[in-house]
């Protein structure tokens, strides 16, 4: 009890800290850090991806929320086919918050670009959209901190403004990946944050490859996956040094690792040489991934990763 009192004090303890400058959109940066503590410390797996994504940029464009939809004046060049051209458009700012404020103290921003025919395209943005933007931010920050104090361990993951289901489900499983390895889940394998960053970039390659039902490359992520941990596994447990993969393996055979020496076998007989693949020549001489190859072996990696997540 002692503990769980402590956790909610430390949350109080920051909302206090983020209300007190909530409203200034200079310390929006120092404020959605304090953010990722609060839904990391908590599992708000959707409030962590969005403060990430505003402190580092937006990659896909599915995941933008409607406030960083700006309006922009345009102007195009004069071209061998076409006079010049001045137009409005709506915009999606896909750039960190830090750009964001930087340009909301200037009256107009300025890019140079070009259009799919390699046109030269200038535009021009006012201070005013960007001031939008940060209200947005603030007001999703309110939100948050409006239901963390309502009932700290009832906060959804709030992912409703991705209108793609597929993607929504994608996003949710990636969240709870990088969620569990930023919280210390695999660290018994992991030398330094860099090594846990590329662990979550793997992992995150593998389910994009999953929502985009390219079978090839989720057989090829997750044999590296296991790959990975399994060496880890038997560096850390002295059980075994190997030269490569089927040494390894070999060993999570004899010694019956995590109890699944069948689905270790699985691994042996298919994941391995299918992990393979990365080599043209070998694909063009076996046998072709499909879907029903990829239904065989998800859930034995699903098994097998979940062991590791738990050892």
């Amino acid at each position: 009890m002692l503990i769980k009192r402590c956790n909610i004090w430390k949350t109080e303890e920051i909302i206090n800290s983020i209300e007190e400058i909530i409203d200034d959109p200079t310390q929006l940066i120092k404020n959605i850090n304090s953010i990722i503590k609060i839904a990391q410390k908590n599992d708000h797996r959707g409030f962590f991806a969005w403060a990430n994504w505003e402190l580092n940029g937006y990659k896909d464009r599915a995941a933008l929320p409607s406030y960083r939809k700006i309006n922009a004046t345009v102007y195009k060049h004069p071209s061998s086919w076409f006079t010049e051209r001045e137009y409005r458009e709506t915009i999606e700012y896909l750039k960190p918050i830090s750009e964001v404020i930087n340009n909301s103290f200037n009256e107009w921003s300025k890019y140079e670009t070009t259009n799919i025919w390699g046109t030269p395209l200038t535009y021009y943005i006012h201070k005013s959209q960007f001031l939008e933007v940060l209200q947005g931010v603030i007001k999703k920050i309110k939100e948050y901190l409006f239901k963390v104090k309502r009932d700290l361990s009832a906060v959804q993951i709030d992912l409703s403004f991705i209108e793609n289901k597929q993607y929504r489900e994608y996003q949710a499983k990636l969240l709870k990946e990088k969620l569990d390895i930023s919280k210390g889940i695999f660290d018994d394998y992991l030398i330094d944050e860099k090594e846990k960053e590329i662990l979550a970039q793997n992992i995150d390659l593998l389910l994009k490859f999953e929502y985009e039902r390219n079978f090839k490359f989720c057989m090829i992520m997750m044999g590296a996956i296991l790959e990975f941990l399994l060496i880890r596994y038997c560096e850390k447990e002295n059980i075994h040094k190997g030269k490569n993969f089927v040494s390894y393996i070999n060993t999570a055979i004899e010694k019956d690792i995590f109890q699944e020496q069948m689905r270790w076998k699985l691994v042996q007989t298919h994941l391995r040489d299918f992990r393979n693949y990365i080599h043209i020549q070998k694909e063009m001489e076996s046998t072709e991934i499909d879907e029903n190859w990829y239904n065989t072996m998800k859930p034995v990696f699903e098994v097998l990763y979940n062991k590791f997540k738990s050892s």
